[in-house]
C-alpha cells in the first residue's frame, strides 16, 4: 500500500475510493494518513474521517478540518466511535 500511495500516476479520486472503502483494514487507512501527499487533500481527509475503520485518534485529528456537512455526517453515523461522533457534534455547534 505504501508503494502504491507513492506512485506518481495515482489519482486523488482513487485514493478517496481507498479511504472510503468499508470494510477496510485500519492499517490501510493509516498508510493513507501517513502519506503527506494525500492527507493534506480535503477530499481524502473527509473520506478518512468518515470511515469507522479508521483509528479514532486519527479521526479526532481530522475533524477540525472538515466542513459542516461532513461533520453532520460523522455525527450521525452510528458506526463511528462515540468520541468521534461527540467531537463532530461539538465542532458543528461551535461553527
Amino acid at each position: 500500500m505504501r508503494e502504491l500511495l507513492q506512485n506518481p500516476r495515482l489519482t486523488e479520486r482513487l485514493v478517496i475510493r481507498i479511504a472510503a472503502r468499508r470494510p477496510c483494514r485500519p492499517e490501510t487507512l493509516r498508510c493513507v494518513w501517513e502519506e503527506r501527499r494525500w492527507r493534506v487533500r480535503p477530499g481524502v481527509q473527509a473520506a478518512l474521517a468518515k470511515n469507522p475503520y479508521l483509528d479514532p485518534a486519527i479521526a479526532l485529528q481530522l475533524l477540525p478540518s472538515l466542513g459542516p456537512r461532513d461533520l453532520q455526517e460523522v455525527a450521525a453515523d452510528r458506526e463511528m466511535s462515540t468520541a468521534v461522533r461527540a467531537l463532530a457534534r461539538r465542532l458543528n455547534v461551535l461553527r
